[in-house]
C-alpha cells in the first residue's frame, strides 16, 4: 500500500510529459512506459529520486538500455554465444564499459544508505519511513551468524 502513491507520482510524470507532446504527434510509448517503470522501481526498491522521466540525458539510463539492447543481440547471434568471442568483441568490451557503470551507481546507493541508517540507528530518528524499501531490508538481512551481506552481494540482488 505504501508503493501506490509512488507509482501514481510516476505515472503523473509520464501523462505530464504526454500533455506536452504537440497535438497530433506520434510517440514511442515503450519508451514512455520504460521510463516510468524503471522510475518507479528506483523509488519502490531504492528509494531513488532520478527524476529519470524529465532529464533529457542520464548515463545510468543509457547503460541500462546499452544493456539490454547488447544482451538481445547476443541472444540473436551464434557467434558471440560462446563468451570467449564476445569478451573480446566490441560488442563486449561495451557490455562490460556499461556493466561497471550500472555497478558504480549501485555501489554508490548502498554506500549512501549505509550511511545513513548508521546515523539512524546512532540516534532517534522521528522521520524514519513507514516502510522499508527493498535496499533497506537487504542492508538489514543477518544471517543465523549475525553476518549481514556484502556489498557486492546486495548489489548483485
Amino acid at each position: 500500500k505504501p508503493y501506490v502513491r509512488l507509482f501514481s507520482e510516476s505515472t503523473n510524470v509520464m501523462l505530464k510529459n504526454w500533455e506536452a507532446l504537440d497535438a497530433g504527434s506520434t510517440i514511442d510509448v515503450f519508451h514512455h512506459m520504460s521510463l516510468m517503470t524503471l522510475d518507479s522501481m528506483l523509488k519502490c526498491a531504492l528509494s531513488q529520486q532520478t527524476d529519470c522521466q524529465t532529464r533529457k540525458t542520464n548515463d545510468y539510463i543509457a547503460a541500462v538500455y546499452e544493456l539490454a539492447a547488447l544482451t538481445m543481440n547476443r541472444g540473436r547471434s551464434v557467434i558471440l554465444r560462446s563468451d570467449l568471442i564476445y569478451a573480446l568483441s566490441s560488442e563486449g568490451r561495451r557490455y562490460r564499459k556499461a556493466c561497471g557503470l550500472v555497478h558504480e551507481y549501485a555501489e554508490r546507493i548502498i554506500a549512501e544508505r549505509k550511511e545513513v541508517l548508521k546515523q539512524q540507528h546512532g540516534e532517534e530518528t522521528v522521520n524514519r519511513k513507514k516502510y522499508l524499501d527493498f535496499l533497506d531490508i537487504l542492508l538489514e538481512a543477518r544471517d543465523e551468524d549475525g553476518n549481514g551481506l556484502t556489498d557486492a552481494e546486495i548489489r548483485d540482488e
